[in-house]
This record gives structure tokens, C-alpha cells and sequence, in this order.
């Protein structure tokens, strides 16, 4: 959520500080996990667009598919949560790392979206967040 705000704070204080401007900017590595931060950054971005500048949102790291999903700090705190979570991604492999309430659950199999995983955890009451590859 930091890297969020601070990526708002960039493109609007470049909207309106008197310097020379790029037809195009690309600002890469924001948060934007789920539709969720995208609505939250496009409404803060929106508060610029009356300047006559357009901004394009892209989600591309949500629609990656990969085979492994590593979520640090899931609440597992006993069997009851482990069969919540299995029943959750069935046909993968999950593994959990770590002692305590908060583990680092991995989610293994085909053509896993990050951002889904994440959002289906969430829907189960489950936090967490997703660990870069």
C-alpha cells in the first residue's frame, strides 16, 4: 500500500510541478495485485485527468500464470485451517513453512494466478501476501 501512495504522490506532483514532460511515462513495480488497487490507484488518478492527460491502468502481473504461489503469513494455526486451505486448491500441492499461527503457505500446480490465489484465500477469510518468485 506504500508503494501505492507513493506512486500517486509521484504522478500527481509531476502533473503539476512547471518542468519539462514525456508524452509517454511508465511507472513499473506498483502494487497492483487485484482489482481492488487498480480501482484505488485509477480513482486517484482520475482527480488529474481534468489537466487533459490520460492515464492507462494495465494489470499485466495479475494475469501471470505460473506453477507455484508462495503466500507469506497465512493464519494455519491448526488441521481445521489446513483442510480450509486444501479444499480451497484441490488438485495442487500445499505445502506450509514456518511454526507458530503465521506461515508461509505454497500452492503448487498448473496455471496458478498469483492475484487469484490470493483473492480466493481472502474470500476464505484468510491474509496474506504474495511472495515475489
Amino acid at each position: 500500500m506504500r508503494q501505492l501512495l507513493l506512486a500517486a504522490v509521484v504522478v500527481l506532483a509531476g502533473s503539476t510541478y512547471p518542468v519539462a514532460r514525456a508524452d509517454k511515462v511508465e511507472v513499473k513495480g506498483v502494487h497492483l495485485c487485484c482489482g481492488a488497487c487498480v480501482k484505488t490507484v485509477g480513482n486517484i488518478l482520475k482527480c488529474t485527468t481534468d489537466t487533459g492527460k490520460v492515464f492507462e491502468l494495465k494489470n499485466d502481473a495479475a494475469k501471470t500464470k505460473v506453477n507455484k504461489v508462495t503466500v507469506k503469513d497465512v493464519h494455519v494455526c491448526c488441521n481445521t485451517c489446513r483442510t480450509v486451505i486444501g479444499e480451497l486448491f484441490k488438485g495442487t500441492t500445499i505445502t506450509y513453512e514456518g511454526k507458530g499461527t503465521q506461515r508461509d503457505v505454497t500452492i503448487a500446480g498448473d496455471n496458478l494466478e498469483p492475484a487469484a490465489v490470493l483473492q480466493t484465500l481472502r474470500n476464505a477469510g484468510f491474509t496474506g501476501t504474495i511472495q515475489k518468485q
